[in-house]
């Protein structure tokens, strides 16, 4: 997975001086891998490839909360702000009584907005485009935006369009039909999570793509801000079959962190109130049946040391913890960390933890060392040739040399002679 990243964009969540390049160069050394940098305008853009496990990376303050991690171990301050975005709520009750199931719908979170359609600011066209996001209008760019900027997809129906007092998220029927967002018609299998009406009307096909009956037009006076976070494996199996592989589809099934939700909503709301004079007509809807179990790792600072191969102490693996998101709890020769909820899919085991400290600690820092090698008593090295060459091999590999393989020289006069018995 690939996601591209506006530097200034970046820097409204990590203060520090490093320079776009260094930023890329130390990010790569111990993180994601920056495969590019590019200027453009006034403005730098970084294309940073993040591999699936990492979910958390695939938003700009997932990057920025990376970044404040790793640039202090290479002597370079950094700071990291997330402020609390600042929004006017309403006590209306919700006006849809939504109806779900908790084994396939794990959170909905949703608030209704008075709003005003128009061309986005500058700002966030240029950095939705740097991103490789089509700047549509507000409404539609609010929902990219914050997707980028939290890595929660987030969803916009036209409320009026909906027409219902009631909204149910089940299981599609086999031979149900939808019309999605790019207009093209689907037929669906069982097992697709659905979104309907009180007319039994599909007003979304959930976790992959909305449905153009419900979609905001340039006409839409009031929406429904709305973040679903469902079963991924029900994701999945709906995006490949329909084969519609959206950002959020992708996401989705991956698992996305259900605790973002509210973050996402609250900042949705902050920039409609910005860009849309956007007005919260409604209280927040927030059903979350299925909250993630706590996770709590214990490792020991021997098994620590064993595995790294060099020795860090408690003080030191506590600092790296911390900045990566865990909270920790020093005991005796040992350190307790509870992941955080955005690595909880990617994080469960000793080693995993093992492995975050020794790459923010840096791999370059660590030495490279042979592992010890068993020796059967009824086997006499001494005598063979391979086992030597081999050790000679590594040995000089490990110093520096380089080993290169050539084509073989060979006396012309092998070249010569009869050909007869050659074989066509």
């Amino acid at each position: 997975m690939n996601i591209k990243i506006a530097d200034s964009w970046l820097r409204e969540y990590l203060i520090t001086k490093a320079r776009p390049l260094e930023l890329a160069e130390k990010l790569s050394l111990t993180s994601v891998s920056v495969e590019k940098v590019e200027k453009i305008d006034n403005d730098y853009v970084y294309d940073i490839e993040v591999t699936s496990n990492r979910l958390d990376l695939m938003s700009v303050i997932g990057i920025a909360r990376e970044a404040f991690a790793i640039l202090p171990r290479f002597g370079i301050d950094a700071k990291l702000e997330i402020p609390q975005s600042k929004i006017t709520l309403s006590k209306e009750k919700f006006p849809i009584l939504i109806k779900s199931d908790s084994k396939i719908v794990n959170r909905i979170t949703t608030v209704a907005i008075d709003v005003t359609v128009k061309p986005s600011p500058g700002y966030i066209k240029e950095r939705l485009e740097a991103s490789g996001i089509r700047s549509l209008n507000n409404l539609i760019d609010v929902t990219n935006y914050v997707m980028r900027e939290t890595g929660h997809p987030v969803h916009v129906f036209d409320y009026d369009r909906l027409n219902t007092s009631e909204l149910t998220i089940r299981e599609s029927k086999q031979g149900e039909k939808i019309i999605t967002l790019d207009k093209k018609e689907h037929i669906l299998s069982t097992g697709n999570i659905i979104a309907v009406n009180k007319k039994e009307e599909i007003v979304d096909l959930l976790g992959v793509m909305g449905t153009l009956n419900s979609v905001v037009t340039e006409n839409t006076k009031r929406i429904l801000l709305f973040l679903d976070n469902n079963e991924p494996s029900h994701i999945r199996k709906t995006s490949m079959s329909l084969g519609i592989r959206s950002e959020a589809a992708i996401l989705n099934e991956k698992g996305v962190d259900p605790e973002l939700a509210m973050a996402t909503l609250t900042r949705g709301i902050e920039l409609y109130s910005q860009i849309a004079n956007g007005k919260v007509i409604s209280e927040i809807y927030d059903d979350y049946p299925n909250k993630p179990k706590v996770q709590t790792i214990t490792v020991t600072k021997e098994k620590i040391d064993k595995i790294i191969g060099v020795e860090i102490s408690l003080k030191q693996v506590e600092s790296i913890l911390i900045s990566l998101g865990f909270k920790t709890k020093l005991l005796a020769n040992k350190i307790e960390a509870i992941v955080p909820s955005f690595r909880a899919n990617d994080i469960s085991l000793q080693e995993d933890i093992i492995e975050e400290i020794a790459r923010v600690f840096g791999y370059h820092n660590l030495p490279s060392i042979l592992p010890p090698l068993r020796e059967a008593e009824s086997y006499n090295l001494a005598s063979d040739n391979f086992y030597w060459e081999t050790r000679i091999k590594n040995t000089l590999k490990y110093w520096g040399f380089t080993e290169i393989y050539t084509y073989s020289m060979i006396p012309e006069n092998l070249l010569e002679g009869p050909r007869e018995e050659a074989v066509k």
